[in-house]
């Protein structure tokens, strides 16, 4: 995947059932940590989709594993009732994805909150 998305800024993951921290029975189900971190070392930001767990501090613990991973400068965190969407962004690309995140929240606002504030920053 890595050979074939060379050129690509933004690499999209959608795991069946969320971030692991390794491997496993089923794993192929989940997204590896290490594999994100691959993926961001390559020089690509990266989005990944999860969908709530309802476990106490969630957001924060898929922003620590996210973040140590990729030791990201940046990650946002785009969260509606039933989905959050984590952007961990490279150094180059983070004017961009702070215009990307004003639009999101100017746009859906009153549906999907944005963190960090990119108005704040």
């Amino acid at each position: 995947m890595l050979r074939k998305f060379a050129g690509v800024d933004l690499v999209f993951f959608d795991p069946d059932v969320g971030l692991a921290s390794s491997g496993g029975k089923h794993s192929t189900k989940w997204l590896q940590v290490k594999e994100l971190g691959r993926t961001f070392k390559k020089g690509h930001s990266v989005l990944v989709i999860q969908f709530p767990w309802f476990k106490k501090d969630w957001v924060r613990q898929c922003i620590k594993q996210i973040r140590e991973a990729t030791q990201a400068v940046k990650i946002y965190t785009f969260r509606a009732p039933n989905v959050a969407f984590f952007l961990a962004v490279q150094q180059r690309h983070v004017h961009f994805f702070r215009r990307r995140a004003k639009e999101v929240r100017k746009r859906w606002g009153s549906i999907v909150s944005v963190s960090p504030d990119p108005e704040s920053e």
